[in-house]
């Protein structure tokens, strides 16, 4: 019986082994989509994987089978990978890959040998399906947002009571909810049974412990601490005494000159034009220059730099002087300290101090 089955098993690969060479003989426009180097590598994988399987290391032949269908996936290729999954005791996996064969031979009227594909799809499906178990998997009653993993893959809400196909075996159901410890618990699958398992959910999670606030104790406050008193400054004796001086009268009256000064010379400035004009050069007619009938009024134009000069001196000078009188003058009166004589007795001789200082 087992020398029966293991000779077939050799028969379909060899089989299957002839047509993936076949297949591959008679794709150039598919191997055209692919770089050079990766249509290289990609068929030295399937024939490693097709030496790999004719020698009995099935595992070794799926590895790169799917490492070829990387590079690019092909029906002929999906065949041999769920041949590989059937011999290396993944029937619901070679299943899956079997039927994905069928789909994608059918879509494919250009396939070369797709007959061949598609009855060879067809058997090891039938073959895997025979050795798989359907099994439903319910969510917990009574749990909101629970999420359920099998087997470590999250299950989605579209997989749950309904027949799903397992590989024979120990299988884990772990759900995790709001407000609930983790659970996993674990159920055997055998072929060919059609089983129905509900996943069941963790206790609930303990109310959190709410620590009771105390509101801090607040200390008395502390006793006013009563400073004393500044000792009183000392009293020096003060006099007021007139300080608005004869100075400051004498500086007004020194501005005051100073500007009647620059007055003066202003108007020698303005009467050393007098019957002058302002002409072009005959020289140089783009210059302007004063044009005078006599000697006297040439010499009295020249002067006019030195009473411009002499007019703003005085000008700024009274200014200055009489603007410090009137600040001088403003003062007033002020406070002058009255300074006293003292003497204090030290040992080996005495000081002298007037007014504080030393």
């Amino acid at each position: 019986m087992c020398t029966s089955a293991c000779s077939a098993d050799r028969r379909a690969l060899v089989a299957c082994a002839w047509l993936l060479s076949a297949l591959a003989a008679s794709s150039p426009v598919r191997a055209q989509t692919q770089p050079a180097a990766a249509v290289a590598a990609r068929a030295l994988l399937i024939e490693q994987a097709e030496r790999a399987a004719t020698a009995g290391d099935h595992r070794a032949a799926l590895t790169l089978a799917e490492r070829a269908g990387r590079i690019e996936m092909t029906p002929s290729l999906r065949m041999l990978i769920a041949q590989e999954q059937l011999a290396t005791g993944a029937p619901a996996s070679a299943m899956g890959s079997a039927l994905l064969c069928v789909r994608e031979a059918t879509r494919d009227p250009s396939l070369p040998y797709r007959e061949n594909v598609l009855t060879r799809c067809r058997d090891i499906g039938q073959r895997a399906r025979a050795l798989v178990a359907l099994v439903a998997i319910h969510a917990p009653t009574g749990v909101a947002d629970a999420r359920i993993e099998l087997d470590g893959h999250a299950l989605a809400p579209e997989m749950l009571d309904v027949p799903q196909p397992l590989d024979p075996g120990t299988h884990t159901l772990t759900v995790t909810a709001p407000g609930r410890h983790p659970r996993t618990t674990t159920f055997e699958a055998r072929a060919g049974d059609g089983a129905e398992h509900t996943a069941l959910a963790g206790d609930a999670l303990p109310p959190p412990v709410v620590e009771p606030v105390v509101p801090p104790v607040e200390a008395p406050p502390a006793p006013p601490v009563e400073t004393p008193p500044p000792a009183p400054a000392p009293v020096v004796p003060r006099v007021v005494q007139s300080v608005a001086p004869v100075g400051a009268g004498a500086l007004m009256v020194i501005g005051g000159a100073s500007l009647a000064t620059s007055a003066v010379f202003f108007g020698l400035r303005v009467a050393a034009a007098d019957g002058c004009s302002v002409g072009a050069d005959p020289a140089s007619p783009s210059e302007r220059v004063w044009i005078c009938d006599t000697p006297a009024q040439v010499e009295a134009v020249s002067m006019r730099g030195t009473w411009t000069a002499v007019s703003a001196i005085a000008f700024g000078a009274g200014l200055v002087t009489l603007g410090a009188g009137l600040a001088w003058w403003s003062l007033g009166t002020r406070e002058v300290p009255r300074l006293l004589p003292s003497v204090s007795l030290l040992n080996g001789g005495a000081v002298l101090s007037v007014g504080g200082a030393l």
